[in-house]
């Protein structure tokens, strides 16, 4: 009796790690996408690159000017001018949202407020 215990023990010993090794296959085959996932995936990506391909031939037949570097100099100088402008705005309008809403009664969120005050933004 005791060696039938044994051997029984040791089959669920083997039945158990087949089993785990079988979670693993299963987990790997369900992770891999089906052969229609792939086909419609590759007919996507070809798409993406015709319009991809479609977008650059201009470029390609230098039909587009280049930019000189006095131009690009001009354009990044005043993009960083506006940057700053801009985010000193915005500092500025955080400032003030903070002082209005000081006074404001506890637990009433900004789209409340928004709303009671008539305010309209960009959100």
């Amino acid at each position: 009796m005791d060696a039938e215990i044994a051997t029984l023990r040791e089959k669920i010993a083997e039945a158990k790690a087949d089993e785990k090794a079988l979670k693993a296959n299963l987990g790997n085959v369900e992770a891999t996408l089906s052969t229609e996932e792939l086909k419609s995936s590759v007919v996507a990506l070809q798409t993406e690159k015709e319009e991809l391909l479609a977008r650059l031939g201009p470029l390609r037949t230098g039909s587009v000017k280049p930019v000189a570097p006095e131009e690009k100099k001009k354009v990044d100088e005043g993009w960083r001018v506006w940057g700053r402008k801009a985010t000193t705005r915005k500092k500025i309008a955080l400032e003030l949202w903070t002082m209005c809403t000081e006074e404001v009664e506890e637990g009433k969120t900004r789209e409340e407020i928004w709303e009671e005050w008539g305010l309209e933004g960009d959100d």
